[in-house]
């Protein structure tokens, strides 16, 4: 199992400590509060929705399975606010290169979610039992379908379009981003994709994300993301533009 690794950090407008800490496993504090932020900023998200078919019983579960699948393929951060209590009050997931969702290839991540039909060798069977099969079994077969032969197939086609043959899974990709409405403002989310950003920097390697509204378009956009494609979405529930951004040196991407 991975060591958990923390480095202090100063919080601009803030004169209280607060640490950046690894997640390394689904049974600590740390974990539940990181599914509790997902699930309170995400609540009303229409992405969201769709990928759970607008099933409030299925907000939770999804997001756990998420995190967990990305605590044991990827990375996941907290910020935590260490006074007057000890608490996360902000999340980051992420999968650095060669790693992908619920899958040992980047490549073969659309299969993952089809089932039984492909075998254990183009996926991670870790991660998916650690909640993402029982969040699927729940799913209606509508928002399955939605998944299967739309979500995931046309989203690995954009993607490679817009960032280039290859460069996602070379890449670090970041998945998840949320911070407890109490707190942001105050440089969480900004400290959270840093840390990301100076791992990446010395080994030359690329940062990308993928965004579906315009406050967080502007975030990365402020952060030194640059948009390299965008796309109108239809989900189960409602549409929206889907985009992706990218941070690099010139080493790590050609275009």
């Amino acid at each position: 199992m991975r060591k958990p690794t923390a480095s202090p950090i100063t919080m601009p407008s803030s004169s209280l400590p607060w640490m950046i800490s690894q997640v390394d496993g689904l049974k600590c504090k740390a974990f539940d509060q990181a599914v509790d932020i997902l699930v309170d900023a995400f609540r009303n998200d229409v992405t969201t929705r769709s990928m759970i078919g607008d099933n409030d019983a299925l907000l939770r579960p999804f997001y756990y399975a998420s995190l967990a699948a990305a605590v044991l393929g990827g990375r996941v951060w907290t910020v935590t606010s260490t006074s007057p209590e000890e608490r996360a009050v902000g999340v980051l997931a992420c999968f650095g290169p060669q790693e992908a969702f619920l899958s040992r290839c980047a490549r073969c991540v659309y299969h993952i979610w089809m089932g039984s039909k492909f075998t254990s060798g183009s996926r991670s069977e870790g991660q998916r039992a650690a909640g993402w099969d029982d969040f699927w079994a729940q799913l209606d077969e509508n928002t399955r379908k939605w998944w299967t032969d739309e979500h995931l197939p046309n989203q690995a086609a954009f993607e490679t379009g817009a960032y280039g043959p290859g460069v996602k899974l070379g890449a670090w990709h970041m998945i998840l981003l949320a911070v407890d409405p109490a707190y942001q403002g105050c440089g969480v989310g900004s400290s959270l994709v840093q840390h990301v950003v100076d791992l990446a920097t010395p080994r030359g390697d690329a940062v990308t994300v993928n965004a579906t509204v315009d406050t967080n378009r502007t975030f990365y956009a402020r952060r030194g993301f640059r948009e390299c494609g965008r796309q109108e979405w239809a989900g189960q529930c409602a549409k929206w533009t889907f985009s992706c951004h990218i941070k690099a040196h010139d080493s790590a991407i050609s275009t």
